[in-house]
């Protein structure tokens, strides 16, 4: 039920997170398939509207959690996880330390030596958002993350795929 409330407007969000829920939702991304893939969506609606929700949802704990998402066996609970970082990376407003924090999340999952998920870090969109993170040149440290996980893009037979996203 919570995943149809928190499909809607940030007002809708808003009640969700006024529950105080946030804890409990990045709680199940822990648990088993058939709890942590509707938390996931639902953090994912959450993470989409604002830049409040989205810290919210970060303050929570997610990006602790990311990195047992992120390397999941399971492709579906990957590819979400890709899109959950990839909403909240585009939020305008991020803190400085999140921002670095997502970043550096998705150059680590990049940088696996078997099956590296570069099919689902580029079907959530977030590739246009790492190249211009590269032009960032008041945070170092964001580049040097975002060009190490581009790097490792590029050794893969996607490169053409970076190129093409300027």
């Amino acid at each position: 039920a919570l995943s149809y409330v928190s499909d809607g407007d940030g007002d809708r969000i808003e009640t969700v997170l006024g529950t105080g829920i946030a804890p409990t939702l990045i709680g199940m991304l822990e648990q088993e398939p058939a709890l942590a893939i509707p938390a996931l969506r639902i953090v994912r609606n959450i993470v989409s509207r604002n830049d409040a929700q989205t810290q919210t949802i970060i303050d929570a704990g997610l990006l602790l959690k990311m990195q047992h998402l992120l390397s999941h066996e399971r492709k579906m609970i990957r590819k979400e996880a890709c899109w959950v970082l990839s909403k909240a990376l585009q939020q305008p407003n991020i803190s400085d330390d999140a921002l670095l924090d997502i970043v550096r999340e998705f150059r680590r999952m990049l940088s696996v030596e078997r099956n590296m998920p570069v099919d689902e870090v580029l079907s959530s969109g977030v590739l246009p958002a790492l190249v211009q993170m590269l032009a960032l040149h008041d945070k170092p440290k964001v580049q040097f993350e975002v060009a190490w996980a581009l790097t490792n893009i590029a050794s893969t037979e996607q490169t053409r795929s970076i190129v093409d996203a300027g």
